[in-house]
């Protein structure tokens, strides 16, 4: 039998196969495989081990031992023969329709590599790669903690007790790869677990695995998977009490389907996991400098240059050079306008001309415009392009334009660029009518390695730097720096506090009063607040008696020098010159 290899088993009545012959797939049946056709020559692997007359193993690639076809020769490649089906020779076939399969490196007179490597027609130069013991071996370690095919999990309660159940899905058996070899993991009856319950308020997560050393049971933990052994995970599943999970399900439940494959209708991990990658953002990782130039000639000329760059989608691509002031006649001299109301994708060079709103409103004197950059990636240059979003609207001042309270600035992509688009920057200017119409530059903001979804938004505050929304960094204008958690120590004295709202966000800061200021609260206060030498104090107020005042409305009343007293019968007014108790002093000013 094999080990540390990609075994199959497969049923065929009346196979009549035996251990080390190599066969094909074709047509819904295997047969042995020859070099004497292409056909005949596509091989998919070493027959390692036979159960009975209508079933048997095949090693597609890996170690396999007792091979009873030999003796073979150490540390020699074996290649398919193009004289008997199924048989090894260690010479390379060379007639010209006889093709070159090398299939097998014997490290033993009984044992070796099974790998497949493409057939090539004989009866010229012909040039393959050994893989050798180690490639082989290193590629078949990256498959421990796999499954063969894809697995079924289900999670019920009885209210009692919470159980996962696991199988192959549709039913049966499942083989897992560990360090020595595929294990089949008796799934006939399905396996079952009960999972840690929690309680409503404080739901507990279970992390379910098979461990290689107890290949028999399923085994969970509320800690974590193990980190210093073999296992293959069947899933995380977040549980409040089994009452809970019978009549409402768990909070959550991940079950993890790291299969070679599924079926014929469906492919394997790699290709799940390159699938997912690729339904991302795509990735800056250098380059793509965006460097405006606005040229004085009323009307003013604003083009926009890209820099040579390095940008992922699933794999490395580098981003071409761009400079729309090549007059927008190729993709490396032309910008896209997504949203552009007379048209979408409205092809420029100059971005002067592209002075509205998405809704098509036209900018006037003084108006802030908000242009945001983006390009896609492609493995070929010519299929690069840079994308230009119009703003929803415009600012008057350039403290609301870099805030965005308004949320004017687009920085969105649409979904069908997942995977090859990515933002590069924003740019914000002036617009002036005089002179047949110019710009000046009020904000340039680097959006490289933002993602679009973590960058909508306003993207700034007067007097801070304050990301809403889904970002989370908040850059205080203090001289301080965050701590470990990311959060502000502001110490106490000078330092108070204000909050400010913005669309039902909450965002405080400190106000420091480096002169004196309001030092206490002042929510009672009845009258005028007189600020000195850093501390405050109340001036009580009567602003409605119905007499003057009197020798006893005194400093005990809490009326103080400068204390004002309005008479409404009489229609005069008073102010205190001395707040003595039992001795005020009060002198009509009308």
């Amino acid at each position: 039998m094999s080990t540390n290899a990609l075994n199959k088993p497969v049923s065929q009545v009346a196979h009549g196969f035996a251990v080390g012959e190599i066969v094909k797939f074709a047509g819904g049946v295997y047969a042995l495989a020859q070099a004497d056709s292409f056909s005949n020559a596509n091989a998919i692997g070493m027959v390692s081990a036979i159960n009975d007359v209508d079933s048997f193993w095949v090693t597609q690639t890996g170690y396999v031992v007792d091979l009873t076809t030999g003796p073979y020769v150490q540390n020699t490649t074996y290649f398919l023969s193009e004289a008997v089906a199924g048989a090894l020779t260690s010479t390379a076939p060379t007639g010209a329709t006889e093709y070159v399969r090398p299939i097998f490196h014997a490290d033993s007179t009984t044992s070796g590599f099974v790998y497949t490597a493409t057939a090539e027609l004989g009866g010229g130069l012909v040039q393959y790669i050994d893989l050798g013991s180690e490639v082989l071996q290193t590629a078949f370690n990256a498959m421990i903690g796999m499954i063969d095919v894809f697995p079924s999990t289900d999670v019920t309660s009885d209210g009692a007790t919470i159980t996962l159940t696991y199988e192959q899905d549709g039913g049966g058996d499942v083989v897992a790869y560990f360090d020595g070899g595929p294990v089949t993991i008796d799934c006939t009856p399905a396996l079952t677990i009960a999972l840690t319950a929690g309680t409503d308020a404080v739901p507990v997560k279970n992390y379910v695995y098979i461990l290689k050393s107890a290949p028999t049971i399923l085994t969970k933990s509320t800690v974590g998977f193990p980190t210093t052994v073999e296992f293959v995970p069947v899933g995380t599943y977040i549980c409040q009490t089994a009452g809970t999970v019978q009549t409402f399900g768990t909070l959550a439940s991940h079950s993890y389907s790291d299969d070679l494959w599924k079926d014929t209708t469906q492919n394997g991990m790699v290709h799940y996991l390159a699938a997912w990658i690729r339904t991302q953002p795509a990735t800056w990782e250098s380059g793509v400098a965006l460097t405006p130039t606005l040229t004085a000639l009323g009307p003013d000329t604003l083009t926009l240059a890209l820099a040579v760059g390095v940008v992922l989608q699933l794999h490395e691509h580098t981003f071409p050079a761009f400079d729309t002031a090549g007059g927008g006649s190729t993709n490396l001299n032309t910008f896209f306008v997504v949203n552009d109301n007379a048209a979408a994708y409205t092809q420029g060079s100059d971005l002067f001309n592209f002075k509205s709103t998405a809704a098509g409103a036209a900018a006037a004197n003084n108006s802030r415009i908000s242009w945001v950059v983006w390009a896609s990636i492609s493995e070929a240059s010519g299929d690069c392009k840079m994308f230009i979003n119009l703003p929803d609207g415009f600012y008057t001042s350039d403290a609301d334009a870099i805030a965005d309270a308004e949320r004017f600035t687009n920085y969105s992509i649409p979904d069908a660029y997942k995977g090859a688009a990515f933002l590069v920057g924003k740019l914000t200017y002036q617009y002036q009518t005089g002179g047949g119409g110019s710009l000046t530059l009020v904000e340039q903001v680097d959006l490289r390695g933002s993602f679009p979804s973590t960058v909508a938004g306003g993207t700034g505050i007067s007097g801070a730097s304050v990301h809403l929304d889904n970002l989370t960094s908040v850059a205080i204008n203090t001289g301080l720096a965050p701590d470990t958690d990311g959060a502000y120590d502001l110490g106490t004295d000078p330092l108070r506090w204000n909050t400010l709202y913005v669309d039902d966000v909450d965002i405080t800061f400190p106000v420091a009063h480096e002169f004196g200021g309001l030092e206490e609260d002042v929510s009672a206060y009845d009258g005028y607040i007189l600020i000195s030498g850093g501390t405050t104090s109340n001036i009580k107020m009567n602003w409605a008696a119905a007499v003057a005042p009197g020798v006893t409305d005194d400093s005990a009343s809490g009326y103080a020098i400068g204390s004002r007293w309005i008479d409404t019968t009489a229609d005069n007014e008073y102010v205190c010159l001395d707040s003595t108790a039992t001795a005020a002093v009060w002198k009509i000013t009308t």
